[in-house]
């Protein structure tokens, strides 16, 4: 009982290690997303729904945020390359295939991440922090996320309602 109970408390000491950061979905405020393509700003309303603000206002998918935002909440680092890496080229890293700048609910700027290209084994991703310059792998399929434009993360219903509302529709086709 006891060795059992030991190798669980190891083991989650071992995934705290390797969590990136520590803070949790609901502290972050806005968010800015880098594409070479394109970028867009996604902020959290007083409501607690996320909306576009840039480059132009609309509504934005809560489930497809949340995942998005999830994601990077979740990040671990499955390996360190290391600080100041001086030819970021060589990690896809100059420039980047993706910028997520992230800001928590006081309104300060918490970090800067930026994701390059996959490792030779294409099994990992470099991913560098703004703040420290660290180089370190991420899991790959985190690029599936965080490289959604922004016709992915938006609302695309055509109306809304309630449906307890509706007594009947009427179609009418001319």
């Amino acid at each position: 009982f006891y060795e059992i109970k030991y190798k669980t408390e190891q083991r989650k000491k071992e995934a705290e290690a390797k969590k990136l950061f520590f803070f949790s979905a609901d502290s972050l405020k806005k968010i800015r997303v880098d594409l070479k393509e394109e970028y867009y700003v996604l902020e959290k309303s007083q409501q607690g729904k996320w909306n576009f603000k840039e480059p132009f206002p609309t509504l934005a998918h809560q489930a497809e945020v949340n995942r998005l935002i999830e994601t990077v909440v979740n990040l671990k680092q499955q390996g360190v390359i290391g600080k100041g890496v001086k030819n970021l080229a060589d990690f896809g890293l100059a420039p980047p295939v993706v910028k997520l700048t992230l800001w928590l609910k006081n309104n300060s700027c918490f970090k800067t991440l930026y994701f390059g290209s996959r490792n030779p084994t294409k099994e990992y991703l470099y991913l560098m922090t703004g703040q420290d310059s660290m180089v370190v792998l991420v899991n790959a399929s985190v690029i599936f996320e965080v490289k959604r434009r922004m016709f992915d993360l938006r609302d695309k219903d055509l109306c809304s309602f309630n449906r307890a509302d509706i007594d009947r529709i009427e179609i009418a086709i001319s």
